[in-house]
């Protein structure tokens, strides 16, 4: 039975080998980027009484309560991707309106194969996000 679970442990590691993804990341890359919509959450809590049965089998209620803390949305359309995005930050919403342009640093997180499947010399790269590092608003560098 040891000697089963050996000789098929191997047989999957000979047929089943891919190779494993890696992640990396670009060096920093500016675009533009204009401001679509403002969003303000203000904080919020609820209490709830809700109705059960402990392990006697009697009618019991527990009480619950959810706090949301309060929010600072900016959605942003950056120019080269085109794509939407929302970053919360307080500093970036009190400085901005809606249809002002900034700049953008981020960097791409990348996703790649050491080697293709049929060309075992080429590695594969596709960039499967983006990180944004720094809001450039009027002049003024805001960390994220």
């Amino acid at each position: 039975m040891k000697y089963l679970l050996i000789v098929l442990s191997l047989i999957f590691c000979l047929v089943g080998c891919e190779s494993m993804p890696g992640w990396k990341t670009s060096e920093i890359k500016e675009e533009t980027a204009e401001v679509i919509t403002m969003n303000y959450i203000p904080r919020s809590s609820s209490t709830d009484l809700n109705p059960g049965m402990n392990l006697k089998g009697e009618l019991c209620f527990t009480m619950s309560s959810n706090t949301i803390p309060e929010r600072w949305v900016i959605v942003f359309r950056c120019s080269e991707h085109n794509q939407t995005f929302g970053i919360q930050n307080r500093q970036i919403f009190d400085r901005v309106k809606v249809g002002e342009t900034v700049t953008l640093r981020y960097v791409e997180q990348i996703e790649y194969y050491p080697y293709a499947k049929n060309e075992p010399l080429k590695s594969t790269e596709k960039v499967i996000d983006y990180h944004t590092k720094q809001v450039i608003v009027k002049d003024t560098i805001i960390e994220r």
